[in-house]
């Protein structure tokens, strides 16, 4: 998946006023997305609308 898309879909997020963080590991290959929300359902309903998640290259 293009970086592109990543980072569109994370500026979305802080244009709706989402406080967010990411990070990637190189050696392990992988990364983390840190946002804050008010409850559990803001949550999952924020990472099953990752393009990672909806297109299937990871699961949560």
């Amino acid at each position: 998946m293009p970086r592109f898309v990543k980072q569109a879909y994370m500026q979305r997020l802080t244009e709706t006023g989402r406080e967010t963080k990411t990070s990637y590991w190189l050696e392990r290959g992988d990364g983390m997305l840190l946002f804050k929300t008010d409850s559990l359902e803001a949550a999952e309903s924020i990472i099953g609308q990752h393009p990672l998640i909806k297109n299937g290259y990871v699961e949560y």
